[in-house]
């Protein structure tokens, strides 16, 4: 007997040794695998990330493209007026900017519509930097394979052994296997593919998410009003609108480009997209979103050429074309490269939870809508309920995180990342769980006066540094540093700080601006034109001084004028763009676009140059907008004609 246990614990042990040796093995692949990543130019949170998809992957390769770009700055380059954009009547209040729209008597708030209805407040607005800063950072999206799509590159395969079936199959159940003239429409959009150098189900995906499955849309129905026989598959020209019209829009394009059968619509649509995004750097769907990648900047200037505005929609896409790649059951069998762009100096990605100092964690709960909310078993919609809590009842906060889920196959995407994209770890009535923010309004509130300044501080767990952004939701209210937490007071109203986390942990508080005693709130004068709306000072003449501008001001003691953040001498001819700051106690609280008339290239005189860009706006070369807008309407008619550039070239002589 005790020879045969000997016998078995003898086996035991050399499984032991050999399952080690496996897993040893095992580790060091994994080990291997990550360094040719980082050698191939991942950072090493990247390549930790995707070596878990290489797991599931094999055969998946992953290219870096090295943007050489500051990831602060390029978030700050998309957050540009009209640039990126997020549906409102779906996205948590905190990703939405609330730098240009309106505040109303009833506390009430109207945001600028960029795409959609302004009287009905339905459609896009600004995206605020919270919500861009996510949809930027590639690490959000890499293990997840359905909105890893997004960095899917788009060129025709090498290989395309196996693509016109699986087209066939994609398009099944849509309107898209219909055929036209006896011929597929899966064929015209292989041929497509071919011909313009553009993943034909990268094309088909991009059909589908555009214009829907049943071909009902107006782009692809041919029965349009006024554009019958016409058709446009990917939208081109459908350019955002706050009346509508884009339909109307995108067909006008296709009649001027003679799309009138389904299969020029689908050539001359691909051809577009080859012409103007793949070909020329804009290869996944990230990048025909976010142009960060150099090569494209010989084309079109980095943050420009977006195929889209709204922020989610290369993990949209991503989505569709995973499903499209899943459904033909062709994932692991053709080739697949994902490019993923790298950026500089990115946030500590590591896990943590922020607080505010100012803020608490003994709160209450109270759901909008209803008399009662779930505590959830995970933190994304849908979650098992643990428990149902009634509005009214304490609650503590443990953690502050961001949805677990970025989709399913069943879910859309918006709902994890927009709709209910921040969750509470709490603890309620003996029992802990998840809830989402929108359960738990925000109580903690700080008054500051105009002009003073203040830093927030916050505390991280886990020991993790270097992951920390600040936000403010209305930067006309008060302004703070990104990195830093310093916050300048600069306008009367209430508005949100927000602190956030790489890896998803939010904290805001309110931030309540009152009048200074004695100190002005804006500029104001006699003589000149000050718009407080579009902060635009004009009705200036050329060769007008700071000083002369200074004295036309009632707030000349307030004032100084500023030319790409350098303040200007008294005896500094103004130019158009310059910039007139309200200064209370040292700080830049307010500032007004200076549009000197007549001055359309910012130079300070009157010249040729400003006549032809006139004539160039006029013929729609190119476009001119704010302070520069302003300053071409010399006849001041509130209105861009000929007689402008006439009135320029008459005054030059």
């Amino acid at each position: 007997m005790k020879k045969y246990m000997k016998r078995v614990l003898a086996i035991m042990i050399i499984v032991a040794v050999i399952l080690s040796m496996s897993v040893t093995a095992a580790n060091a692949a994994d080990q291997a695998y990550i360094n040719s990543l980082i050698s191939a130019g991942f950072p090493a949170d990247y390549a930790a990330l995707l070596e878990q998809v290489h797991q599931r992957h094999p055969t998946w390769t992953f290219t870096p493209i090295v943007t050489g770009l500051n990831f602060d700055d390029a978030v700050a380059g998309e957050s540009k007026d009209d640039y990126t954009t997020t549906d409102i009547t779906v996205s948590y209040n905190l990703l939405i900017s609330r730098n240009r729209g309106t505040y109303n008597s009833d506390g009430s708030y109207t945001y600028k519509i960029v795409d959609g209805n302004q009287q009905k407040q339905t459609g896009h607005a600004d995206a605020s930097d919270l919500c861009i800063s996510y949809f930027m950072d590639p690490r959000n999206f890499i293990l997840e394979d359905r909105v890893l799509f997004q960095f899917l590159d788009m060129s025709y395969p090498a290989n395309d052994s196996g693509i016109l079936t699986a087209l066939e199959t994609i398009t099944k159940g849509t309107f898209l296997e219909n055929a036209e003239n006896g011929k597929k429409q899966y064929q015209m959009f292989m041929e497509a593919g071919q011909e313009s150098g553009v993943s034909p189900i990268y094309l088909v995906s991009r059909t589908l998410q555009e214009v829907g499955t049943d071909g009902t849309n107006g782009q692809v129905s041919g029965t349009y009003p006024g554009y019958e026989g016409y058709y446009n598959y990917f939208s081109v020209g459908a350019y955002a609108s706050t009346t509508g019209g884009q339909v109307a829009n995108g067909l006008k394009y296709a009649k001027d480009h003679g799309w009138n059968t389904r299969e020029k619509a689908i050539k001359g649509g691909a051809a577009f997209i080859a012409n103007g995004y793949i070909n020329v750097g804009q290869h996944t769907p990230y990048l025909t979103k976010f142009n960060v990648n150099p090569a494209t900047w010989s084309h079109y200037s980095k943050y420009t050429h977006q195929y889209m505005s709204a922020v989610n929609d290369p993990a949209q896409t991503a989505r569709t074309v995973y499903n499209a790649y899943k459904n033909a059951n062709i994932l692991d069998s053709v080739a697949i490269n994902f490019a993923i762009p790298v950026y500089k100096n990115m946030p500590n990605f590591a896990s943590t939870s922020i607080k505010l100092n100012d803020t608490t964690n003994s709160v209450v709960g109270k759901e909008p809508t209803s008399s009662s909310f779930a505590l959830r078993s995970a933190p994304y919609y849908g979650a098992p309920t643990v428990t149902k809590i009634n509005n009214g009842t304490s609650m503590t906060i443990l953690e502050r995180v961001r949805s677990s889920k970025v989709a399913t196959d069943s879910v859309n995407v918006y709902a994890f990342t927009l709709q209910l994209p921040f969750w509470y770890k709490v603890t309620a009535n003996g029992t802990t769980a998840y809830t989402a923010y929108e359960n738990i309004p925000i109580t903690s509130n700080v008054t500051m006066k105009i002009g003073d300044k203040r830093t927030f501080g916050y505390s991280l767990t886990n020991g993790v540094t270097g992951a920390v952004r600040f936000e403010m939701l209305d930067s006309r209210i008060a302004s703070v540093n990104i990195l830093t937490g310093e916050v300048v007071a600069k306008a009367t109203g209430t508005t949100q700080l927000i602190a956030y986390t790489a890896s998803g942990s939010v904290d805001y508080i309110n931030v309540t601006v009152t009048k200074a005693d004695g100190v002005p709130s804006q500029i104001t004068s006699g003589t000149l034109n000050i718009d407080q709306s579009a902060r635009l000072v004009s009705g200036i003449s050329i060769g007008t001084t700071v000083q002369t501008l200074i004295n036309s001001v009632n707030e000349k003691n307030y004032v100084a004028v500023y030319k790409g953040g350098t303040k200007q001498s008294n005896t500094t001819p103004l130019a158009t763009g310059m910039t007139l700051a309200l200064v209370i106690n040292g700080n830049v609280v307010k500032q007004y676009e200076i549009a000197v008339t007549g001055d359309t290239n910012c130079d300070g005189s009157l010249g040729p140059g400003d006549a032809v860009l006139v004539l160039r706006h006029l013929s729609g070369l190119q476009t001119l907008s704010g302070a520069v807008l302003k300053a071409a309407d010399l006849n001041k008619d509130n209105s861009i004609g000929p007689g402008d550039a006439v009135t320029i070239l008459r005054a030059i002589g």
